[in-house]
């Protein structure tokens, strides 16, 4: 089961609409938590923005903090990137199922289960 051609037209829209959102991220300096950060994009935003509990789990074992005080707007796709590197090279982020899921590497590696 590739991804890519499961739902490709949907994921394809949605990977457009990640690169032409435009966010700013002010304030965050410090954050602790993984999906206070992406809960905040996404109620800037409205897209749907997912963060896997092992992903929180990761970067709470790792003692990594967030810092992004952007005062310039960045596209959503450039913002989740920059969360991601500071989450650790064991985080990262898929399209599946219509949303943006930011999990670890290893269950990004996954396939999903079909239905």
């Amino acid at each position: 089961y590739s991804l890519d051609s499961a739902d490709s037209a949907s994921a394809q829209a949605l990977r457009n609409q990640l690169a032409s959102t435009r966010v700013r991220l002010p304030g965050i300096v410090d954050e602790e938590s993984l999906t206070r950060v992406i809960d905040r994009i996404a109620a800037y935003t409205g897209l749907p923005l997912v963060v896997d509990p092992v992903a929180e789990d990761l970067v709470f074992d790792e003692g990594n903090v967030f810092t992004l005080n952007l005062e310039a707007e960045i596209s959503v796709m450039q913002a989740l990137n920059l969360i991601t590197g500071q989450a650790g090279e064991e985080v990262t982020w898929t399209i599946r199922y219509d949303a943006v899921l930011i999990t670890s590497t290893e269950k990004c590696r996954v396939s999903p289960a079909s239905g």
